[in-house]
């Protein structure tokens, strides 16, 4: 597994990218938009293409699209959390 502290492209999966953005989300509205837009960004240059993240029937992210992938975000503190991986997260 590779941990990166920035937007890196992983050489493998899965992959786990912690991500310092320096903005304080103010509430869950917020930190949700902050995880979308980190994830979109990282996403899109480790897959080399736009990503659009939609959610499951259980409420769980997923790459539209890209069902052989798997994705898990989080936030706290202004830090992104984010896992890329061939099966589930």
């Amino acid at each position: 597994m590779n941990w990166l502290d920035r937007a890196a492209i992983a050489d493998s999966l899965p992959a786990v990218w912690l991500i310092a953005t320096g903005r304080a989300p103010r509430n869950i509205d917020e930190r949700s938009a902050l995880r979308r837009s980190v994830a979109r960004e990282v996403l899109g240059r480790q897959l080399g293409q736009p990503v659009a993240i939609a959610h499951d029937d259980a409420g769980r992210p997923q790459l539209a699209g890209l069902p052989e992938l798997h994705i898990s975000l989080a936030t706290r503190g202004g830090v992104v959390a984010l896992a890329l991986a061939q099966n589930p997260v």
